[in-house]
């Protein structure tokens, strides 16, 4: 932690911002959370853990619906944001959105106008996962606690303003 303080202080210095990466949807099987918590974690059905993304073998998501893990996860990017100016979050849409506002809120006590980055999904993915009965925000969605997102909603239409398929007022309206 030492050495993370020393490399805030040194970036600072030079007049330049901070954000971290954030992976608030899932853990290693072998994390220290997954044997302390067990509870906070998707079960398949047949009770060992897993996730609600059959590709992603080496990693098991949290489960939302228990809110200790909301206060848990928000403690500790409020310990975060003391020494970082804002966060880049992976695969949010797979967490509630209503999770993220309260972790804004309570960031804003250490942290007022920190910066708030979602990794959001392709409208594909998100389709995907509420087929599935999974937690899926969509950009727009995710805007209620994020600065930025991916924008992957207007992502076909701006690729075709860049490719001169479609002229770029289109993608601009």
């Amino acid at each position: 932690m030492e050495d993370f303080k020393r490399l805030c202080d040194d970036v600072y210095a030079k007049g330049m911002k901070i954000i971290i990466d954030c992976v608030y949807n899932h853990t290693s099987p072998d994390s220290v959370l997954a044997k302390e918590h067990q509870d906070w974690f998707y079960h398949k059905k047949d009770g060992s853990f897993g996730n609600k993304v059959g590709d992603w073998s080496d990693v098991i998501d949290l489960d939302y619906s228990h809110r200790d893990l909301w206060k848990y996860q928000a403690e500790t990017l409020v310990m975060w944001a003391k020494y970082v100016d804002g966060f880049r979050c992976d695969v949010t849409p797979m967490v509630p959105v209503e999770f993220w506002k309260y972790a804004r809120e309570e960031v804003a006590k250490v942290r007022p106008g920190a910066i708030w980055l979602a990794e959001s999904g392709a409208p594909d993915f998100i389709r995907f996962l509420r087929s599935k009965g999974a937690v899926g925000g969509s950009d727009s969605e995710l805007y209620q606690a994020f600065d930025m997102t991916y924008d992957y909603d207007i992502y076909p239409d701006l690729r075709a303003a860049l490719l001169g398929q479609k002229d770029l007022t289109t993608w601009l309206a």
